[in-house]
């Protein structure tokens, strides 16, 4: 069974490539991205962040995107609709949607 947080808890450091900028997180999991992301808005309210934690949670957040959006596509990979007859078909891939 699921637990709170655990979808993405056993995924290994990620390395995510938008453009030509790679991302590497000292975050291990998913979930320790969104903690330091919580905590960095909590911060926030309460009187500001600095430049540099300005740019880490930039980058945080823009790694928990683009894991939740792999992790989305691997769920709609692996989807197939049931068609009244009972056949299946694999769900299709919407062209030039990004």
């Amino acid at each position: 069974s699921l637990k709170k947080g655990s979808f993405f808890k056993h995924e290994p450091a990620m390395r995510a490539t938008k453009g030509t900028d790679t991302i590497m997180s000292k975050y291990q999991t998913q979930e320790e991205r969104l903690v330091r992301i919580n905590e960095l808005a909590k911060k926030e309210r309460e009187g500001g962040l600095t430049p540099e934690e300005t740019a880490e949670r930039a980058e945080l957040r823009e790694e928990y995107r683009l894991a939740f959006r792999a992790a989305f596509r691997g769920i709609l990979d692996n989807t197939y609709i049931q068609q009244p007859d009972g056949s299946r078909e694999k769900l299709k891939h919407k062209d030039n949607v990004q």
